[in-house]
């Protein structure tokens, strides 16, 4: 039987790359199109003086890859926060309960004043019910992976985007050891947790066979205290090997 030169090359694999930046390409035209070409007039003056380099790495480089689209992705969207204040969002993207804002920070340096007001900014939108995500620009244009792996890594608390583990009660009790200062007890884990003493031990073990928890102190027997493995941990989190 005859073989073609590109699955023996590799090209296949090229031909998939090409394939999904044609994809992305197609999707974020129709996307910009939408908000900074066919809205209003508000939007288009916001998009033009707002949206920048780093605005569009975001998009294109962060949220693109985790998503494979930008459906619901809404740029300098308005908002009003808990004291009935206008807010203009860098982006806002809504998901049943889940609301989402996403902020880029630039370099420039923020005066007290204005520092002052960023941060009621955020505690009046987080007590509206937005959740508040800060990425630095130069972070998204220069390491626009570190980025998606941190966002990844949020999201996937909220919607089930990226990895998860098998047992979402073990992310939960990894997520209050560290909390905790890198350790948990056997009983905090039963508390925590509401289960029982044999349901938690499961719980915990789980974790100890992936490395990602250890006996404090190296006791081998009754295990009463155990430490997070700071390692195992950012493998399970960056997907590092």
């Amino acid at each position: 039987m005859r073989r073609f030169p590109i699955w023996e090359s590799g090209a296949f694999d090229l031909l998939q790359e090409v394939s999904m930046a044609m994809a992305l390409e197609e999707k974020y035209a129709c996307w910009y199109r939408q908000y900074a070409v066919d809205s209003g007039k508000e939007r288009r003056i916001r998009m033009k003086e707002r949206y920048g380099e780093a605005e569009a790495a975001f998009v294109r480089e962060v949220w693109f890859p985790l998503f494979g689209g930008f459906d619901g992705l809404i740029p300098q969207a308005e908002a009003i926060d808990a004291e009935g204040e206008k807010r203009v969002l860098d982006f806002a993207w809504i998901y049943g309960g889940l609301m989402l804002n996403v902020e880029i920070d630039h370099a420039e340096p923020l005066g007290r004043s204005a520092l002052v007001q960023e941060r009621r900014r955020d505690l009046h939108m987080q007590a509206a019910g937005w959740h508040v995500v800060r990425v630095a620009a130069d972070d998204v244009v220069l390491r626009p992976e570190r980025c998606r792996r941190m966002l990844e890594v949020w999201m996937n608390r909220w919607v089930g985007v990226g990895r998860q583990m098998r047992d979402p009660r073990q992310d939960d009790v990894l997520r209050f050891a560290m909390a905790s200062g890198g350790t948990v007890r056997f009983r905090d884990v039963v508390r925590y947790l509401q289960v029982s003493d044999k349901t938690a031990l499961a719980v915990l073990r789980g974790l100890v066979d992936q490395g990602v928890l250890a006996a404090a102190g190296g006791a081998r027997k009754r295990v009463h205290k155990y430490q997070v493995h700071p390692y195992a941990v950012r493998r399970l989190y960056w997907r590092q090997p």
